[in-house]
Parts: structure tokens; C-alpha cells; sequence
């Protein structure tokens, strides 16, 4: 049996992993209540007591707008605790997998982005996890490094279900247009993970979203479409009008190319993924 940290269990991701993980995995789930990941003591002595084979880190400041008022929070959570994380991990001999994001990048490539693009994030929440992806890379050779985007799926809070709540209670509805991403179901995410996990390419960087991309105003079109809620009218805004206080990505389409070129991209088209859900919920 494989002993599996998963930090951040209670989380979308994290819940779903440890729902998902095979029958060879003894999975042990963290969150706050068993330790703060941004206090190395404690940190080292859950990962002593537990002495996982493998850690995977879901943990996370997900709140991009909060960030922007909370720097050290973010800094702390997204930077530091990654870190930290990885030193315990590799004290006891475990490799990492840590979950990372598209906001390391500005978004401003004519193109999709591969693993090893030169990164410039823009936003406080995108320079706080550039800062956990180095804090991992130098505390543990023993990593893998995932990126992903636009995450969404049961048990959390997400833009999908925030679109399906609001297209039940409104005739209207107001989506940018000029964003450009992959759509990511938790579900295919955590699968991959756990191939990941299983197949043990070679420790590096690994874009893994769904595949396809759209602006979140066609994303909006196409729940609209699987909900039957063709009536509702849609109308497109700009990101400045939006007026949010982090600075989004552009384009930030990640390609899974490391993937591919490894155990295989296994991810599906982001459409075939979201009907899926929709299905499931409605």
C-alpha cells in the first residue's frame, strides 16, 4: 500500500483526489485542524508522524482579489507553506506533488503556453504561487509541479455553479469576453494526478487542463445551452469594466505538452467535461 498525503482534503480538489484515490493508496487527509502548513514546526512534525510515501499539496489561497489585500496571507500560504511542505516531504524521503496555476504567466503570448515559457505573473496571487513553485523546486528534487486553470466541479465554490445559480435567478447575465483559458473539471484533474502519482514520469513541470479553450463569456454559452437556459440573455462586458482588483490573464491557455510527451495527455475536451457536470447537478 502506497501511504498518500493529501494537504488541502478538504478543499475541491483535495476532497475529490482522496474520493478518487485507488485501492493500493492508504490515503491520510490534512487540513488546518491537523496542521498549518505556513508553520514549518508543525509541519515537520504532522510529516514526521505520518511519514507519507508521497505528498500531494492542493492547500491553497484560491481568492485572487483577496490576495491583492492580503499580501502576506498569500505569500504566506502560496509561497512559504509550499516550501515547507517539501523540505519535510524530503526529509523523510517523499517527493511532492504541489498544484500550481496559469497566473504565473501575463497572459500575453500570441499562443499557448508550454512548461517552460519564460513566467511574469501580474497579479499578487500569481506571484505567490510562482513563489510556492520555487520554494518547492529548491527545498525538494523529488517534485512534480502542476499547473492548471479555471477549475471547477462538486464541492466548492467555482464560476460554473456561480453561472448556474445565477442564470436560475436572472434574465440577464454580464460575462467578459476578452479572458481566454481551459476550463479544467476536478474530476479529470484528479485522475490525472493520480496517474501522476502512479506512473512517476521525471520530476518537473506539468500543465494539466482540460483541453479546447474559450473566453468565459463562450463558457457561459455553452451552461446556458446544457441547462436549457437558452432564454437567459447574455451580454459582453470587457475585464475593465469589470473593475476587479487583480489584473486576470489575458490568454493564458495552458498546453499539456509534458504530458503528452510522457505518460500521455489524458485530459478530454473541456465541453465533453463541463456537460458532464451540468448533468450531474441539474
Amino acid at each position: 500500500m502506497k501511504r498518500v498525503l493529501v494537504t488541502g482534503a478538504l478543499g475541491m480538489l483535495g476532497h475529490k483526489l482522496v474520493e478518487m484515490a485507488p485501492d493500493t493508496w492508504t490515503t491520510i487527509e490534512a487540513d488546518l485542524e491537523e496542521f498549518n502548513i505556513t508553520i514549518p514546526e508543525e509541519v515537520d512534525a504532522f510529516i514526521d508522524s505520518v511519514r507519507p510515501d508521497v505528498l500531494i499539496n492542493c492547500a491553497a489561497m484560491t481568492d485572487v482579489d483577496g490576495c491583492e489585500s492580503e499580501i502576506d496571507k498569500a505569500m504566506s500560504i502560496n509561497g512559504d507553506g509550499p516550501g515547507y511542505l517539501a523540505a519535510a516531504a524530503r526529509r523523510s524521503g517523499s517527493p511532492i506533488l504541489h498544484v500550481s496555476s496559469d497566473y504565473v504567466f501575463d497572459g500575453e503570448k500570441e499562443g499557448e503556453y508550454i512548461e517552460d515559457d519564460p513566467v511574469n505573473p501580474t497579479s499578487v496571487y500569481g506571484r505567490s504561487k510562482l513563489a510556492g513553485e520555487e520554494s518547492v523546486r529548491e527545498a525538494n528534487p523529488g517534485h512534480w509541479l502542476v499547473r492548471t486553470q479555471w477549475l471547477y466541479g462538486p464541492g466548492g465554490g467555482n464560476f460554473v455553479d456561480t453561472m448556474l445559480r445565477l442564470s436560475a435567478e436572472r434574465s440577464e447575465l454580464h460575462v467578459v469576453n476578452d479572458q481566454f483559458g481551459c476550463l479544467t473539471y476536478a474530476v479529470d484533474l484528479a485522475a490525472q494526478i493520480i496517474r501522476i502519482v502512479e506512473q512517476s514520469p521525471p520530476h518537473g513541470v506539468y500543465h494539466c487542463s482540460n483541453n479546447g479553450s474559450a473566453s468565459w463569456f463562450e463558457v457561459t454559452r455553452k451552461i446556458l445551452d446544457l441547462s436549457g437556459r437558452q432564454h437567459v440573455k447574455l451580454l459582453p462586458i470587457t475585464s475593465k469594466e469589470l473593475d476587479r482588483p487583480a489584473r486576470r490573464p489575458h490568454f493564458s491557455v495552458l498546453r499539456n505538452r509534458n504530458l503528452a510527451n510522457t505518460i500521455g495527455d489524458g485530459m478530454r475536451p473541456w465541453e465533453e467535461a463541463l456537460a458532464e457536470f451540468v448533468a450531474s447537478v441539474l
